[in-house]
Parts: structure tokens; sequence; C-alpha cells
């Protein structure tokens, strides 16, 4: 009898450029992704299964971002990965791909979390969080995914934290029938900024972040001139969407990410579920098909569970 070894890894999808924060703030989503990883004595080989988001669209061979990331954090090691045996993958996407939350951050991380484990390397979530934000070509959703929360982000220095606050708020995500690239998305933003723009969102990262520690979040911090203003244009409906989300008692409302999946702060459960319909509603009347997750902040971030059972 031999035993294989299954990791399972659980991943929080995340909302980068959290409110006015470009690159900077990122958070936590209470709706994630789930993998599971089974090794098994005997040569090496890959098999890798796709359910939900991305099924029969992402690659199920080892170009998978999953896989690329470990491969990364392998190389760092120097570890002889053929050595472990046969690898299973199974993944299920819950998180909509090319909608701002962080979809390609939750395989990355889960990747990197297994290289490690399997590997012993024993990098702390810092150093993983390195390495995937190398693949990802950014911290922010790679960061909030890691550790949970509303972090800040410091892109060059390459480090991150965890607020010791947060916003226990419900959040609507309004996701519609819109697919935008992170790459499409960073190219349309401009080179320079003016040093009104600078100061603006300066003012109003100031504050949301006193405003989560006060537990008193208001529409005027979520208001940016960094990346907003460009980005919306591939969102259409976007002005009537805030609109409608405002009017019916949003305290904040923010681009998810690169987009397009725009996202409200609701004052309660009775608030969400008015945002959720006015801003479906606001997409439809601009011929825009949308669906609206209503989740939270998580307050941890990404876990893995390794389980040992025997097999013939």
């Amino acid at each position: 009898m031999k035993k294989a070894v299954k990791y399972i890894v659980e991943v929080p999808g995340s909302s980068g450029n959290f409110g006015c924060g470009f690159d900077v703030l990122a958070a936590a989503l209470d709706v994630g992704n789930r993998f599971e990883f089974t090794v098994k004595p005997g040569d090496f080989a890959l098999d890798i299964k796709i359910s939900g988001f991305g099924a029969g669209i992402l690659p199920d061979n080892s170009s998978n971002a999953i896989w690329q990331s470990a491969l990364a954090l392998w190389r760092k090691t120097g570890f002889n990965y053929k050595k472990i045996g046969s690898v299973s993958i199974k993944t299920l996407n819950r998180i909509p791909l090319m909608k701002g939350m962080g979809s390609s951050a939750t395989a990355r991380v889960a990747g990197a979390l297994f290289a490690n484990e399997v590997s012993g390397a024993g990098f702390d979530k810092s150093a993983v969080l390195e390495i995937v934000a190398a693949q990802e070509g950014h911290y922010d959703n790679a960061a909030a995914s890691l550790l949970g929360g509303i972090v800040i982000c410091d892109p060059s220095g390459g480090k991150a934290l965890t607020l010791s606050r947060g916003i226990k708020n419900p959040l609507c995500i309004a996701v519609p029938d819109i697919d935008v690239s992170t790459d499409k998305a960073r190219k349309i933003l401009p080179k320079n900024y003016t040093r009104e723009d600078v100061v603006f969102n300066l003012s109003r990262i100031s504050a949301l972040i006193d405003g989560i520690y006060r537990g008193r979040v208001e529409p005027f911090m979520f208001d940016d001139r960094i990346h907003t203003p460009y980005r919306k244009k591939f969102i259409k409906g976007f002005d009537s969407v805030e609109k409608a989300a405002l009017k019916n008692g949003a305290i904040g409302v923010f681009i998810s990410g690169s987009g397009s999946s725009v996202g409200a702060i609701a004052k309660d459960a009775k608030c969400a579920g008015n945002l959720a319909r006015a801003m479906k509603k606001a997409f439809a009347s601009r011929g825009v098909k949308c669906e609206v997750i209503i989740t939270s902040i998580a307050a941890l971030g990404a876990e893995i569970k390794k389980i040992r059972r025997l097999i013939k």
C-alpha cells in the first residue's frame, strides 16, 4: 500500500484598486475558488480538470497559471518536481474571468502554496507573495487573496500589510457581460498626472483609511482620478450604474480591479438587495446583461490543507 496526498487550497477572490487606492489598496472577497491537488507515487504526469468559470476556455495543460506559478516557486529552490510523482489538479472556479475580481491571482496563489508545501520550501507568505506578484505583474490582488481583509501594498518595496480594521458591510459586485483585459486597462492610463489629480487622490485615500478605522465610510472617500475616468470607458453604462447605486444608499462605489465589475458598499442587508436590483436595472437600461454577487470582505486569506490517504 502506498500513500497519496491531497492538498485542498481555498483562495478568496479580490477587488484590486479598492476605492481610490490604485495599485495600493485591495480587498479580499468572501467568494473564491477551490483547488484540489492530488499527488500519487509513480512516474511524473500532470492532469488538470477545470469546472465552473473558465471550463473549456482556460488551458488544461502545463501552460495553466496554476502550474506556471508552482514552477516559478520551485525554480527559486532548485526543487525537482518530477520526483514527486503524478499530479492531478481539480479546480472549482466561482469567480468570473476578466471581470476584475482576481480570478488569475487565485490560480497563481494556489499553485504557489501547493509548490511551497509539497517541496518543503518553507517560504512565508511574504516570500510567496513576491513570487505570485511577479507572475501577476502587480501586488494588490495577490496580496488580498493571500493575506485576507483590506491590504495596503508597496509595489516598489514588495511589501503588503493587512489593515487591523476592516469593513463589515455587505458588498454588491455587479458583473456585466463585458470583458476587460488587465493589459488593455493598464495601457489606457496616462503616463503622467497633474499635481491636482495626485493631491485629490491622496486626500481621498487618507480619508478612506481613516474612515475604515473609525467605522464611518462615506461616498466621497471613493472618488478617484487615477484610473476610474479612463477605465469607465470600457464599461458601458458605468455612470448610470454609479448614480443608481448612490441613489439607493451605497456608501461607496468603485470599479473592481480593472473592471468590468462595479462594486458598491451597502449599509446593511436590506440596502444590499436594493443596490443589486438598482445596479442590474441600470446596466439593463443601457442594453447590458448583468449578474450581481452579494458578498462581503473576507477576513482570512488563502488556506491550504493536507490530507493523506492510502491507495492500492
